[in-house]
């Protein structure tokens, strides 16, 4: 570790605080969180190499894709892409193990490395789109299709042959919530025009519908 950057009462206090940090409690539990925050304190200080060392020791305590989140999205602030393409290429058989949320946690994963590995972005949000079940699983990839991997085709694919069938009919509120969500992809993906004056999306439902007409006469 480089301590460079730190003065001999620092770099004591520090290393103090991560051995407390790595400490189990009485449990036999480790705080993943407290030891991610102690990372942050490091890299405050300007020790990224420090830094780094703790966030991969993190990796070997962590039991799920979930536990590796938060490195994740350090490597990413600190542009260290390598670093974050490998963890999550090691990381990936861990989604499938998941009790819940495995599309969720596949389309995470293609958020983080979209912008480094197109192609393997979009295997993971293929993974995503198979393994998801609800409306919103779907919603929430057809979101990130539109607006982070600029994959319009599939994620207005998404848009009406999943989402849109998954909106609720039977309860207002959800239909009212789930139909503007929709409207509002369908206007970032230019299906739907955006109203001089802003959409009304109380009006959502109605400019559905009208849009399910529009599609049907295509």
């Amino acid at each position: 570790m480089s301590t460079n950057k730190l003065k001999p009462e620092q770099i004591k206090a520090f290393k103090e605080k991560e051995v407390g940090v790595f400490k189990a409690d009485e449990d036999g539990f480790i705080d993943i969180r407290n030891i991610e925050w102690f990372a942050d304190e490091v890299f405050a200080t300007g020790d990224k190499e420090w830094g780094l060392a703790i966030l991969k020791k993190i990796e070997v305590l962590a039991e799920n894709f979930y536990d590796l989140e938060g490195i994740m999205e350090r490597l990413k602030k600190l542009n260290e892409n390598d670093r974050l393409l490998a963890l999550i290429k090691k990381a990936e058989p861990m989604i499938e193990t998941e009790d819940y949320g495995v599309s969720g946690c596949y389309l995470l994963a293609g958020n983080f490395v979209v912008s480094i590995d197109k192609d393997y972005a979009r295997e993971l949000y293929k993974k995503s789109e198979d393994h998801a079940v609800d409306f919103n699983e779907f919603n929430e990839l057809s979101g990130s299709l539109a607006n982070d991997s600029d994959d319009k085709e599939n994620a207005l694919k998404i848009v009406q042959l999943r989402c849109i069938p998954l909106i609720d009919e039977k309860d207002h509120h959800n239909r009212l919530s789930q139909s503007a969500q929709v409207v509002r992809t369908l206007i970032d993906l230019g299906e739907i025009q955006e109203d001089n004056e802003g959409t009304n999306f109380n009006h959502s439902i109605q400019i559905l519908a009208d849009y399910r007409k529009k599609i049907i006469c295509k």
